[in-house]
């Protein structure tokens, strides 16, 4: 793994993200699809996007909430700079 992706990877973890055991015996693609196929069974959707390096540990926070809360609504973001509000389109 590269530098980016270890600090990608410690933000995760620290915002809650939980990793499976590995079993030695399963291969990491059948491991993915059987995470895929029980994720989607549940009613959840994969969504990949970028960004910035100081706000990945705010939106894995916001992704856990969400994953674990059904009944969360992400709400309107503030800009740092203006203080102003803008609301999700």
């Amino acid at each position: 793994m590269t530098k980016r992706s270890d600090d990608i990877a410690a933000a995760l973890q620290a915002a809650g993200a939980i990793h499976a055991a590995k079993n030695p015996k399963v291969s990491n693609a059948r491991r993915q699809t059987e995470f895929r196929e029980r994720m989607e069974a549940e009613g959840f959707v994969q969504v990949t996007g970028w960004v910035r390096r100081d706000n990945a540990a705010a939106v894995a926070s916001l992704i856990r909430l969400l994953r674990e809360d059904p009944d969360l609504e992400p709400g309107p973001m503030r800009n740092t700079r203006t203080g102003r509000l803008r609301k999700l389109a």
